[in-house]
């Protein structure tokens, strides 16, 4: 299943400016899709985009999700 990449906008501590942070990811076929779910179950995401590939920290790989999808 794809994963999606949202973003909510909320204050920074640090600072009390309003700024852009990293939301969940959401698996969904479409994108469309994923931003109805993120409506319907946490209004404050917004879908930006597909997630292509992460690479962990604590490892020496890249996930590529575009080649597990072709699976």
């Amino acid at each position: 299943m794809t994963k999606w990449v949202t973003k909510l906008m909320a204050i920074n501590p640090r600072t009390g400016e309003i700024e852009s942070w990293l939301g969940d990811y959401i698996e969904a076929p479409t994108m469309e899709l994923a931003q109805e779910w993120c409506n319907n179950n946490k209004g404050y995401l917004k879908v930006v985009g597909k997630l292509n590939c992460e690479v962990p920290l604590n490892e020496n790989k890249i996930i590529d999700y575009d080649l597990i999808s072709k699976n």
